[in-house]
């Protein structure tokens, strides 16, 4: 089959279109430049507020080509709320991406993947998840299981305060018992040292959003294990819970920061997680695991 990848003018979104080739290619697949030999387009919304060729899109409608759409947007933890195609795209607005993906869901074929789908609300059939993949400059050499261990923090999170987050870090920090390194900030730090205080600390946080809501896992990962605030965002291949992370509550209780002191003063476990999650993220969030979930989703559509 042949792909056409759409994007904004002059715009596009790094760690996507870049990702399919090589595994598209090794399937059979080509990617064309030519929009009249395109057999199915890949449109990326981007942020949803550039402009867009429309006499590409206007060939794509004409033509009913099958759409395949990549919704990365921050819906904030509450995706069936904030989804603005299916309930609110009337009052965006009036994007190039609202004309064209209102019309082309009743032309053509549409597969629309998203990230932070909310597991307890439906959504139509030709939805499905999809998520960020490993960064491969962060793809770092493990340490030791004695050097993860005499870390000094027990959990570290630097980054941009929500209230989520809040809630969430001050019930950790509420009875004094965990050694936290934690530094809200409305300023980016220098990326280096941002990467070399996670590695003083035994566990990185993920706090906030949904499923892997933050960029923090796709970086940290091979630093630390992660320590993740509960929610009920679909992700594919989901991290378990003291098997290649630790899930708590999202206000953690008493009882559910002593479970989490067992964890601390067992070094095998802690160590068995972190490669556990490496694996994880290395099987499931890689550039060809992803394509190739794509892929299969669109033959179980007859896309493809």
């Amino acid at each position: 089959m042949k792909f056409y990848f759409i994007s904004p003018l002059n715009a596009n979104s790094p760690g996507l279109y870049e990702t399919f080739p090589e595994t598209f290619m090794a399937q059979g697949h080509t990617i064309t430049e030519n929009i009249q030999e395109a057999e199915c387009v890949f449109f990326d919304m981007h942020s949803g507020y550039l402009p867009y060729d429309m006499a590409v899109l206007d060939l794509v409608l004409e033509n009913r080509l099958p759409v395949v759409v990549f919704d990365a947007h921050d819906y904030h933890g509450n995706s069936t709320k904030n989804w603005y195609w299916l309930w609110n795209y009337k009052t965006v607005l009036d994007n190039d991406w609202v004309k064209f993906l209102t019309s082309a869901k009743d032309r053509c074929k549409v597969i629309y993947f998203m990230r932070k789908i909310q597991t307890d609300n439906e959504f139509p059939d030709w939805v499905y998840p999809y998520e960020l993949c490993q960064f491969p400059d962060h793809d770092f050499p493990l340490v030791s299981k004695d050097e993860l261990n005499s870390r000094p923090f027990d959990a570290c999170f630097i980054g941009a305060e929500s209230a989520r987050r809040r809630q969430f870090v001050d019930a950790l920090q509420k009875e004094g018992r965990l050694k936290l390194d934690i530094q809200f900030t409305t300023e980016r730090i220098p990326h280096d040292e941002w990467l070399n205080r996670h590695r003083q600390a035994k566990f990185f946080i993920e706090s906030d959003g949904g499923g892997l809501g933050s960029e923090r896992p796709y970086q940290l990962m091979s630093i630390s294990p992660m320590l993740k605030q509960k929610n009920n965002q679909l992700i594919v291949n989901n991290f378990e819970d003291v098997v290649d992370c630790v899930i708590l509550n999202q206000s953690p209780s008493r009882f559910d920061i002593e479970d989490f002191q067992v964890i601390l003063s067992e070094a095998e476990t802690i160590y068995n997680i972190y490669m556990k999650g490496n694996e994880r993220m290395k099987k499931h969030f890689s550039w060809q695991a992803r394509a190739n979930y794509i892929l299969d989703t669109l033959k179980q559509n007859g896309v493809c």
